[in-house]
């Protein structure tokens, strides 16, 4: 079952600090680490809304000079996220 809200994105941003001003402003709902509520002025919504907002990707990001330790846990990483997917591991 699908929800059937219409919705807007009024902000887009690499920054948490920008992404809580705009929650505890009042222009809706984000995706944040626990680390970067305020319960003073947020509260975590319950896991009863899953589904009403768009799907979010993450990326990750690394330096373009990498050590062999950065690439190791890049692997190990890739080949976690991917087996929780189910997807094969794609190597680069």
């Amino acid at each position: 079952m699908e929800a059937e809200l219409e919705f807007r994105i009024a902000l887009t941003s690499h920054n948490a600090a920008a992404m809580t001003a705009a929650v505890e402003n009042g222009l809706g709902l984000a995706l944040l680490t626990r680390e970067s509520i305020n319960p003073k002025t947020m509260r975590v919504v319950s896991s009863m809304f899953k589904g009403l907002a768009p799907t979010v990707k993450y990326g990750l990001y690394t330096s373009r000079k990498q050590s062999q330790t950065t690439k190791k846990l890049i692997h190990l990483l890739r080949q976690s996220v991917l087996s929780l997917s189910g997807r094969a591991v794609a190597t680069v």
